[in-house]
């Protein structure tokens, strides 16, 4: 549980493909990833297999 007076992230978009996709450029995006609308969670969706990252990175 968070402190209440504390302000929320500010996100960034940008748009790709038709779709508008958060920005996660900075340590920040992460640590505030929880307070992210779940309704733009799509957005952040990529497969975890097949890409030149560590698979563990990705999970």
């Amino acid at each position: 549980m968070g402190d209440q007076n504390k302000e929320s992230h500010r996100w960034k978009f940008f748009r790709a493909g038709d779709v508008d996709q958060v920005v996660l450029a900075e340590g920040a995006e992460l640590e505030h990833l929880s307070e992210l609308d779940q309704k733009l969670w799509m957005a952040l969706s990529c497969p975890t297999r097949g890409l030149e990252f560590d698979s563990r990175t990705l999970d």
